[in-house]
Order: C-alpha cells, then sequence, then structure tokens
C-alpha cells in the first residue's frame, strides 16, 4: 500500500512539474526549427539568380526585334536603312542625258529640228537607229540660233516690202465659164496661190507656211468654197506667222477683156 502510495505520489509530481517544463521546452525547441526553416527557404529564394537567355526579356521590346550573336536590332531600324540605301542608290544610278536634233517627227518626243535632252539608252535604241536625231553641241545650237534668227529677220523684210506691194496688186485669172458666168470647174485657195506666184515671182513664196488663208467674195464675205462664177474677189495670203497681204482677184471668162 505504500508503495502505491509513492508511486501516486511521484505521478503526481511528475505531472504537476516535470511534464509542463518538457512541453515547454518542447515548443520552444519546435519554434526554434520552423524559424530556422523559414529564414533558409527566404534566403535560398533571394539568392536565386535565373539563367542568361538569348530571347528579349522586357514585354515592352518591339515584337519585330530580333536577338542575333551581336545584339539586338529590329524591323524598324533595318526598314530605314533599306530605304535609305534604296535612294542612294537610285540617285547614283540616275543616268546623264545628251543632247539631240531631232531630224524628224518623233511622236511623244518633238518634232524635226527640236534641240532636246534624251537619256543615252533611248537615243542608242530609237533614235540612232532609225536616224531621227543626232547629235549636238552647244556650239552648233548657238550657231544654229544665231543663223535662224538672221533668216528671221530676212524673212520679215521681205515680208513687210511683199505686203505694201499687195495692196495695189490684182490677181488676174481665166477660165471657160457659160454664157451666164458660170465656170466651167472652180477655183480654189490653191489655183490662187499658183497663179500669185506666176504673176508676182517672189522668193518669199517658197518659205514654209506661206499660203491663201482666205477669199473673199464680191461682198468682202469668206467663201467657205471654191470661186465658181466670173467678178472682182479679194485674197489673203499668210506670208509670216503675224504679217499678211491682201490683193483682189478679178476672175474672167476666156476670151474676155
Amino acid at each position: 500500500f505504500f508503495f502505491v502510495q509513492a508511486n501516486k505520489r511521484s505521478l503526481r509530481i511528475i505531472i504537476t512539474f516535470i511534464f509542463p517544463v518538457t512541453m515547454r521546452f518542447s515548443l520552444v525547441i519546435l519554434s526554434i526549427l520552423v524559424s530556422t526553416a523559414v529564414a533558409g527557404s527566404r534566403t535560398n529564394k533571394a539568392s536565386f539568380v535565373p539563367p542568361a537567355s538569348p530571347l528579349l526579356t522586357s514585354s515592352r521590346a518591339p515584337t519585330a526585334a530580333v536577338a542575333t550573336g551581336y545584339g539586338l536590332y529590329s524591323g524598324s531600324e533595318t526598314t530605314s536603312t533599306t530605304k535609305l540605301f534604296a535612294k542612294k542608290k537610285a540617285t547614283a544610278a540616275a543616268p546623264k542625258k545628251m543632247q539631240v536634233k531631232l531630224l524628224k517627227h518623233v511622236a511623244g518626243t518633238g518634232q524635226a529640228g527640236e534641240v532636246i535632252m534624251v537619256t543615252p539608252a533611248f537615243f542608242n535604241n530609237k533614235l540612232r537607229p532609225t536616224k531621227s536625231a543626232e547629235l549636238i553641241s552647244d556650239d552648233a545650237v548657238e550657231k544654229e540660233q544665231t543663223e535662224k534668227k538672221e533668216h528671221t529677220d530676212e524673212v520679215n523684210a521681205a515680208a513687210k516690202a511683199i505686203q505694201t506691194e499687195l495692196e495695189g496688186f490684182t490677181l488676174k485669172i481665166s477660165k471657160t465659164a457659160g454664157p451666164d458666168g458660170q465656170l466651167f470647174g472652180g477655183i480654189g485657195a490653191k489655183i490662187v496661190m499658183e497663179e500669185l506666184s506666176k504673176q508676182l515671182p517672189q522668193e518669199l513664196w517658197s518659205e514654209k507656211g506661206v499660203k491663201i488663208s482666205a477669199v473673199m467674195d464680191e461682198d468682202g464675205k469668206k467663201m467657205k468654197g471654191d470661186i465658181k462664177h466670173t467678178g472682182m474677189f479679194s485674197a489673203t495670203v499668210s506670208l509670216t506667222k503675224d504679217i499678211t497681204g491682201k490683193f483682189d482677184v478679178s476672175i474672167d471668162a476666156d476670151g474676155s477683156s
């Protein structure tokens, strides 16, 4: 009995004093272990260094950027450089034009006698093979211009002299006609010009652009067709671009005075 009572007393002491101390010590140890584990995990996470990657790491980088062994470059930079290079190349490749004189009319290019600038390819491939143009120097152009001016001055002087002469001139043309004066065949501007050249010979008549520009009836109205009856008429001749002459035209029947 005494032994049982002693054991009860010992168990009471253990429960009262020893067990709480042991539990407290265990809780302290457990708390220390948990703190150490948390601190260790934080240390490992903070010291982690991700491996280097050749790909873009920024979401703001342009989508056209490309990674190479020499760094990053974007598509926009490449396009800009390409455009600039193409512009320089086009400027450098522009062919130098040459001065030529047209020998005949060339559709879309010019009239005979004109001096124009063309590319070497156009001259060698089209104009020269067809004998449509020839090379001409600046000195030759200047000489032609001087001669042209001198010729123009001579033509203008001759035109003014003929203009004065035509003021009192009457061109007479005889043609077969019926009793009522109706002509057997009309007289047009071409026949009037031919007769004028015969009756009043002038070097000016051979100049380009000299022609009968109008024929008027007895009332001074411009005729639309040929002269078809006898009578008095008048005509206007273009001597130059700016000078004209006017004269009378008398149409008589053959055998009449």
